[in-house]
């Protein structure tokens, strides 16, 4: 069995780390034995991310589901012995899964990158009933002429459209207000 995936995607501060934590609280309640589990791929290397971890994890900490926490900033596909046909898996980020990953490569190949993280994703799904994944939207912003940021938009967007292909629903957020772009979606809540 593959996990059914739900690819959400939006800009900083859009909601969509929210609206995925919705979700996956709305699936489990179709299926209370699930476990929800969130796969936390920070790192705080600065105070404002330190904030935001910390946001999120009170977040969490204040909704009356209950969350096992995995921190794992590279290498996602190493959880997927943890999971099992019912469980409800959130992932945030992709973006930061991606830099992560491109930080410890020892040469940067798009192609390369791009197949790691669909396949990780790939082994992720194999034992989840659904895998929720959140990424940042940075295709407005124009383009930095320095070549890692290049390759890392790239990278990130060939990664989004692969992630995009294999996944039954996806939602494109903006000021908090979710769009379904792909699938049948689910009933407000």
């Amino acid at each position: 069995m593959t996990a059914e995936i739900i690819f959400i995607c939006g800009g900083v501060r859009s909601g969509k780390s929210s609206f995925a934590e919705s979700r996956a609280e709305f699936y489990q309640s179709a299926v209370p034995e699930a476990t929800l589990h969130y796969i936390a791929c920070s790192r705080a290397l600065d105070d404002e991310m330190s904030q935001r971890i910390r946001r999120h994890q009170a977040d969490r900490e204040k909704s009356e589901h209950s969350w096992m926490t995995w921190e794992c900033p590279v290498n996602i596909g190493s959880l997927s012995e943890n999971f099992f046909s019912k469980d409800i898996v959130l992932l945030d980020c992709v973006t930061t899964l991606l830099t992560n990953e491109m930080f410890l490569a020892e040469s940067i190949n798009e192609q390369k990158l791009t197949e790691k993280i669909v396949e990780d994703v790939k082994k992720l799904s194999k034992n989840a009933g659904k895998l929720i994944l959140v990424s940042n939207d940075v295709f407005c912003e124009p383009v930095a002429a320095d070549d890692f940021v290049k390759s890392f938009t790239k990278t990130l967007g060939m990664a989004h459209q692969k992630l995009v292909e294999i996944a039954t629903e996806a939602y494109s957020v903006k000021n908090g207000i979710p769009v379904l772009k792909k699938g049948r979606g689910l009933p407000a809540e």
